[in-house]
């Protein structure tokens, strides 16, 4: 009650008139808290309801009436977070510690969102430590900042550190605790140490099962079926799938052979034969400097990288292979705050000319793509945290057009494609968007492009979907649309979550319209950071490499090739092995390395959950 009546007192204070309207004051005032009782009440059920865009807007709506409300502050950036807005919930989250300083939820929060990888997510690791020490000051019998310390030096690769904050909140009883302990060792190559943690969460997990089935039941003894999983449960099936990845026997390679190969993978590549030397090469993008490998053949590899006039690109996102002035050489582009364009000159020479084509500058880039255009030179397209930007080849310069092109940026694009999906001769682009709707742009033909979304049947493409990629997946010579979706651990792990997103489906109907089909095989979830597609089985039929992992260092999942089931659906078939001890791949690339016909893969690791001190020995993967 105290509380309500300061809240009526804040909105009070303030709303009163000149001495004419003071009569009028008091309905005022009960008018003004009784719409935000109103607002807020909508803001919460729609929340509750997981229509997260339309909660934001209430919340918004409810603090233009009190604006240091402080529920509604904390809720709004949690729906912001939901939509991937995390910069408007960054915001919010800091208003409301200028509200409450000593809030310890709000601070818990932030810095959740400043240490958590996502697409367009505003990482600040220094201060996400502080506010995490600084609970830790404040909660010191309480296990939740240890847990998430734990998080954020584990997602730095802090894995020692990691485990003792981990072990500190098992001492707490926090079956999270228990779980990352052991993973965080695991992930050390202390598996012996690891299992303990693991089996303890498990003899919780069956000990609470137990307690929930004895005796009769009366009514209110009967568990919602909606009521959320707990933190045990989580934990159980997560300590569950690790402990049976620790105990499995080294995973059969299948259908695939490690190559002989001497590449030192690090990040996203990409693969042209840049020297007409008649086998694809490699570019291999990451942290540091990039490293180009010439392809002499059997598996080997050689390092040209200096030779080339390659030795000054570093800590490159990602890199695409283009003929940009049409001289019939692959041009290199390589992506990352400040992105490179090489010209190819020929007897494996590259030269630098970002500055003079007119594509220098700071522009934070997660994709890139040339679209082809008839009779002329490419355009290049470039996606990021928030935009997509059009850039027109001249000839001489890049010039941006992407106002004039009529492209939209609001939301974290994450992935962009291209393909000319209405036969019209002109090359349209799909960008994929993390938690905002996905958008088809069809090519006009004249340098601009207009959202058919809803008229080609897309727009119901919103969630956490991370990659896209169109092929023919029945034979009828139209290219179909397959998109990729990131789930969490735990239901990758169970496959218990009925919701949890899944692979999805859209078959091309001609004039550029689509219809999503359910096709057999894609009711699992995955956590997928990049779906490629290629004919891996050799049988005609285009299958989809689906490559599972996170940004973080926090789950492990071998990726998978889903085979074409003849046009029917799709069926695993083939787990790719581990490598390093673990699995968690961001990226990867194939193309015929050892030139037997057939596709080889090359796995972009995840730095930080490969073991240490073990040889990486799967990085290029032969079909066989």
């Amino acid at each position: 009650m105290r509380y309500i009546a300061a809240v009526l007192a804040s909105i009070l204070c303030g709303c009163g008139g000149a001495e004419p309207e003071a009569a009028a004051a008091p309905d005022a005032g009960r008018d003004r808290i009784r719409n935000f009782w109103t607002l807020y009440r909508q803001a919460s059920q729609l929340r509750l309801e997981e229509k997260h865009a339309e909660a934001a807007r209430a919340y918004r709506e409810a603090l233009t009436l009190n604006a240091t409300h402080e529920d509604s502050l904390y809720y709004l950036a949690a729906s912001l977070e939901r939509t991937g807005d995390y910069r408007e919930a960054v915001a919010a989250l800091e208003t409301l510690l200028d509200v409450n300083p000593a809030s310890s939820r709000a601070a818990a929060q932030l810095g959740y969102l400043l240490s958590t990888p996502a697409p367009g997510a505003v990482i600040d690791f220094e201060r996400a430590e502080r506010l995490f020490d600084r609970l830790k000051e404040i909660n010191k019998e309480q296990a939740g900042p240890f847990l998430q310390l734990g998080h954020l030096r584990l997602n730095q690769g802090r894995l020692a550190e990691a485990a003792e904050d981990f072990r500190i909140a098992s001492r707490f009883g926090a079956p999270e605790g228990h779980f990352w302990l052991g993973y965080s060792l695991y992930l050390q190559g202390r598996g012996d140490e690891a299992a303990e943690p693991l089996r303890k969460v498990l003899a919780a997990w069956e000990h609470e099962r137990k307690l929930a089935n004895a005796g009769v039941r009366s009514e209110g003894d009967v568990r919602p079926s909606a009521k959320p999983v707990t933190a045990l449960e989580r934990s159980g099936v997560k300590a569950r799938y690790l402990l049976a990845w620790m105990d499995a026997s080294p995973a059969p390679a299948g259908p695939f052979r490690a190559l002989p190969g001497n590449v030192r993978p690090k990040g996203p590549a990409a693969a042209a034969d840049f020297d007409a030397g008649g086998l694809p090469d490699l570019l291999v993008a990451g942290p540091g400097p990039v490293t180009l490998y010439h392809n002499l053949g059997g598996g080997r590899f050689a390092d040209v990288t200096v030779a080339a006039g390659l030795g000054a690109a570093r800590n490159m996102s990602d890199a695409v292979w283009a003929d940009v002035d049409r001289d019939s050489r692959p041009d290199l582009y390589l992506t990352g705050d400040r992105n490179m364009l090489f010209r190819n000159l020929g007897g494996g020479r590259f030269a630098d000319i970002t500055e003079s084509s007119g594509l220098a500058g700071q522009r934070p880039t997660s994709r890139a793509l040339f679209v082809p255009v008839p009779g002329r030179a490419p355009d290049l397209v470039e996606v990021g945290p928030a935009s997509i930007r059009l850039y027109r080849n001249t000839g001489a310069r890049w010039v941006d057009h992407t106002a004039r092109a009529g492209l939209d940026a609001a939301g974290a694009v994450v992935d962009i494609s291209v393909c000319d999906v209405n036969a019209d001769g002109h090359a349209d682009l799909f960008a994929l968007r993390w938690r905002k709707p996905a958008s088809l742009y069809l090519n006009r033909g004249d340098g601009t492009y207009v959202d058919a979304s809803s008229g080609a049947g897309l727009a119901a493409i919103h969630g956490d979907y991370t990659s896209s990629v169109f092929f023919d997946y029945d034979g009828d010579r139209r290219p179909d649309l397959f998109i990729a979706a990131w789930a969490a651990f735990q239901d990758v792990a169970s496959q218990a979550n009925h919701a949890a997103p899944k692979p999805r489906l859209f078959r091309n109907a001609g004039h550029g319209t689509f219809s999503e089909v359910t096709a057999s095989g894609l009711d699992r979830a995955y956590g997928s950071m990049q779906a490629l597609a290629a004919d891996f089985d050799a049988d005609g039929w285009t299958d989809v490499l689906l490559i599972n992992g996170s940004a973080d260092g926090e789950r492990l999942e071998r990726s998978v090739i889903l085979r074409n089931t003849n046009g029917a659906g799709f069926e695993e078939w083939a787990l790719l092995p581990p490598f390093a001890g673990a699995a968690n791949s961001t990226s990867a690339a194939f193309a015929d390395f050892t030139g037997d016909g057939r596709p080889d893969i090359y796995l972009a690791p995840n730095p930080l959950v490969a073991r240490p001190g073990r040889p990486a020995a799967l990085w290029l993967i032969a079909d066989r």
